[in-house]
C-alpha cells in the first residue's frame, strides 16, 4: 500500500510538471524555379513566431524540401526565400506566412520567376492557409500611414473595424462549416486584433508633429490599448505583436508621462536609452510576454549593427534571468558581434584605408573623384545606422578582388552626420574597409541627391560605377552581393 500510494504521488507530480503535450508539424514542398538552394523558416518557440528567429533548409535537386518541426498550440510559421519578393494585390512581402495547428501536415508549392514567388498549399486546413497568405501582414508599416493619412482618429478606427471584419469573414464561414477548429480560428482573429491595432496606432503616429499629440488623438491611441493589451498571451503569436507591444512601450513615455525628446537624447548620449526601454518593458509586461519581448527587443537592436556597449550589458542580464530561454541562441550572434566590434576598435587604422585630409572642403561629386583621374571607380555611398549597408561589407573580400581584377578603386562616400564621426572610423576599422573614404559635407550630400533624381530623396546602400573619364557609367550599379554571385555564376 505504502509503495502504491508513492507511484501514485510521482505520477500526479509528473503530471503537475508537465505542460502541453507538443505535437508534430510536417511541411513538405517543392520551390520551383529557385535561384538557390535555401528556404529560411521561423522557429515556433513557446507559441510565437519570430521571422528572424529562423532556421534554414536546404532544397534538393528537384527543390524539394520538408520541415518536421513541434508545437504545442496553433502557431504562425514564416518561410522565406533569398532575394525573392511575394506580391500580394498592391502589397509586395518579402515572407510566406501560414497558421498551423498541432499536428498538422501541409504541402506547399512555391513557383520562383524573376525574382517574385507565388504559393499555394494542400492537404489539412489548407483553405484557411491559402486564404490567410492572401492578407497583408508586417513589417511594411508605411503602408498604414499611406492608407490612413488623411482619415481622422475616429474614422482611423472604423476603418480598421471594417477592414479587419472583411479578412475574418472567410475564416468565419469555416468555423460554422466545421472545416477548420475553433483553435486555429482563434489564432487568427487574435492576430487579426492585433495586426489592426498595430495598423491604427501607426497610423495616428504619422499624424504627430513635434513631439505632441493632440487630445483628440491621445484619447483613441490609448482606447486602443485598452481594447487590446499587449500584456495577453493570446496575442503573442501574432507576427504583428513584437512591433505591436513595441510601439507601445516605446510611445507611451512621450505621451502619457511627460517623457520629451530631449530626455531621450540625453539618455542615448549617456549609453542608457536601451536600459530606458526595457524598464518601461518590465513595468507594462510579464512572464512569457516579457521574455519574448525582451529577446525581441534585443535582437532588433543588436541586428541594427549600431554596435552599442549597453546591449552587452542587457544581454547578460536577460541570460542570467531566463537561462533556459530557447530566444537565447539567436540573440547571441547579434551580441557576440559586439562584444567583437568593441574588441577591433582598439587596432590602429590601416594604411590601405585611407580619408583625404581635405575632405570638409569637397563639394561635388566631381571633386571626390578628382584624384581618380584615369581610373575607374566603384562608388559605395552608405551610413553607420544603415543595416543593409552594413551587411554588404560581408562580400568585402571576394568583391576585392573582383574590383582588382576588373580595374576598379574603391570610394566610400558616408552621409553620416558630424556627430557621428567617431563611428564612422570605428566602423571602418572594424570592418577593414580597404579603400578611399570621405565623409559628405552638406554640399557634397545635396550633390548626391541631384545625381540620384529620385524626387528629393536618396535610398542607401547606394552603388555608383564611373568611368575612367570621370562620367558617371552606372548611376545605380549592381551591389557587392550581386556582382560577387553573378561572377559565381550563381
Amino acid at each position: 500500500m505504502k509503495n502504491s500510494s508513492l507511484l501514485l504521488l510521482t505520477a500526479l507530480l509528473l503530471l503537475a510538471g508537465c505542460g502541453k503535450k507538443s505535437s508534430p508539424v510536417t511541411i513538405s514542398g517543392t520551390v520551383n524555379g529557385a535561384a538557390g538552394n535555401e528556404l529560411y523558416y521561423s522557429i515556433p518557440l513557446k507559441g510565437t513566431s519570430f521571422p528572424y528567429f529562423q532556421d534554414t533548409l536546404f532544397l534538393d535537386p528537384s527543390g524539394g524540401f520538408i520541415l518536421e518541426t513541434e508545437t504545442d498550440a496553433p502557431v504562425f510559421i514564416t518561410f522565406r526565400l533569398p532575394e525573392t519578393s511575394i506580391p500580394k494585390g498592391e502589397y509586395t512581402y518579402r515572407e510566406m506566412t501560414l497558421p498551423v495547428m498541432p499536428g498538422q501536415s501541409l504541402t506547399l508549392t512555391i513557383n520562383r520567376e524573376e525574382g517574385a514567388a507565388s504559393f499555394v498549399a494542400q492537404g489539412e486546413y489548407a483553405e484557411a492557409v491559402n486564404a490567410y497568405m492572401g492578407l497583408p501582414v508586417p513589417p511594411y508599416f508605411y503602408n498604414f500611414e499611406r492608407i490612413f493619412h488623411h482619415l481622422a482618429p475616429q474614422e482611423i478606427v472604423d476603418t480598421t473595424a471594417i477592414l479587419k471584419e472583411e479578412d475574418m469573414k472567410p475564416f468565419r464561414r469555416m468555423k460554422e462549416n466545421g472545416t477548420i477548429p475553433a483553435e486555429m480560428y482563434r489564432l487568427i482573429a487574435a492576430d487579426r486584433d492585433c495586426y489592426y491595432a498595430l495598423a491604427a496606432t501607426y497610423a495616428y503616429m504619422g499624424q504627430v508633429r513635434d513631439f505632441t499629440l493632440p487630445d483628440s488623438l491621445r484619447s483613441v491611441w490609448l482606447d486602443i490599448y485598452r481594447q487590446y493589451p499587449p500584456d495577453e498571451n493570446t496575442r503573442i503569436a501574432s507576427p504583428s505583436w513584437p512591433d505591436y507591444a513595441y510601439f507601445f512601450i516605446n510611445s507611451l513615455p512621450y505621451f502619457t508621462e511627460g517623457i520629451t525628446r530631449e530626455t531621450l537624447q540625453n539618455l542615448h548620449r549617456e549609453g542608457r536609452i536601451h536600459t530606458f526601454f526595457l524598464e518601461q518593458a518590465r513595468e507594462r509586461l510579464s512572464g512569457q510576454r516579457l521574455e519574448y519581448y525582451t529577446a525581441f527587443y534585443l535582437f532588433q537592436e543588436g541586428f541594427q549593427k549600431n554596435y552599442e556597449k549597453e546591449l552587452i550589458g542587457l544581454y547578460d542580464r536577460f541570460t542570467e534571468e531566463y537561462p533556459r530561454s530557447p530566444y537565447i541562441p539567436f540573440i547571441k550572434k547579434e551580441i557576440e558581434e559586439i562584444r567583437l566590434y568593441h574588441e577591433k576598435i582598439s587596432d590602429p587604422v590601416k594604411e590601405s584605408i585611407r580619408i583625404p585630409d581635405d575632405q570638409e572642403n569637397i563639394s561635388s561629386l566631381s571633386e571626390a573623384l578628382a584624384p581618380f583621374k584615369g581610373k575607374k571607380v566603384y562608388i559605395d555611398v552608405w551610413a553607420t545606422w544603415c543595416g543593409p549597408c552594413k551587411r554588404e561589407f560581408a562580400f568585402k573580400e571576394p568583391f576585392h578582388q573582383w574590383l582588382t581584377e576588373h580595374g576598379y578603386e574603391l570610394l566610400y562616400i558616408s552621409i553620416d552626420e558630424e556627430s557621428a564621426e567617431n563611428k564612422w572610423l570605428e566602423m571602418m576599422r572594424y570592418y577593414d574597409l580597404e579603400g578611399y573614404h570621405i565623409r559628405a559635407s552638406e554640399a557634397l550630400e545635396a550633390d548626391l541627391y541631384r545625381i540620384y533624381d529620385q524626387n528629393g530623396t536618396l535610398m542607401i546602400p547606394w552603388y555608383m560605377e564611373i568611368d575612367k573619364e570621370g562620367n558617371i557609367r552606372e548611376r545605380h550599379a549592381r551591389k557587392p552581393s550581386e556582382i560577387i554571385a553573378a561572377d559565381q555564376g550563381e
